[in-house]
């Protein structure tokens, strides 16, 4: 929603302000909502990458590989305030620092997230239109109903679940 707030703001304030003022305001708002776009996983756009990756790799892997992408173009971003090639500033230069901290830190959590997606998928009743037959819980995937195919035997994603989390019916 950052990015959507940032339009609404925009336009509530340019009917409040002077001219001079809406110039001002307008390379403000244009760069928070760029920066909050950026594909850097606690960014708004972080997230936007791993949902549209999420429609074509499995849950985990769509979180690693927006990890992967996060860390790449932090790195790079990183590189380029600190040999301020754009006469970028200090305040750039900290701010991707702590999304590195802050990406570190999340992808040290990633069993823990899936975890809580497999456990929430147990909990919850969702009605996914589209079934994938997988080998491996590790391959679930969002928005899709799994059968598990396990020693030629196919099982739903509830029964396999049941058994991880050693609960009854």
């Amino acid at each position: 929603m950052g990015p959507i707030t940032q339009i609404i703001y925009y336009f509530i304030i340019i009917n409040f302000l002077s001219l001079r003022d809406i110039e001002i305001i307008k390379v403000y708002n244009y760069s928070i909502l760029i920066f909050n776009l950026l594909p850097i996983y606690p960014l708004d756009g972080g997230k936007l990458i791993n949902i549209l990756l999420s429609y074509i790799f499995s849950y985990k892997n769509s979180y690693i590989i927006t990890m992967i992408i996060s860390f790449i173009i932090s790195i790079l971003i990183l590189f380029i305030s600190i040999t301020n090639t754009f006469n970028l500033t200090f305040n750039l230069f900290l701010m991707i620092s702590l999304i590195i901290t802050k990406l570190i830190e999340e992808y040290r959590k990633r069993k823990y997230y899936f975890n809580k997606f497999k456990l929430e998928r147990f909990l919850k009743n969702y009605k996914f239109k589209r079934i994938k037959t997988i080998n491996n819980v590790d391959n679930m995937m969002r928005d899709k109903r799994h059968l598990i195919k396990i020693n030629h035997k196919y099982y739903t994603e509830k029964e396999v679940l049941r058994k991880r989390y050693d609960l009854q019916k």
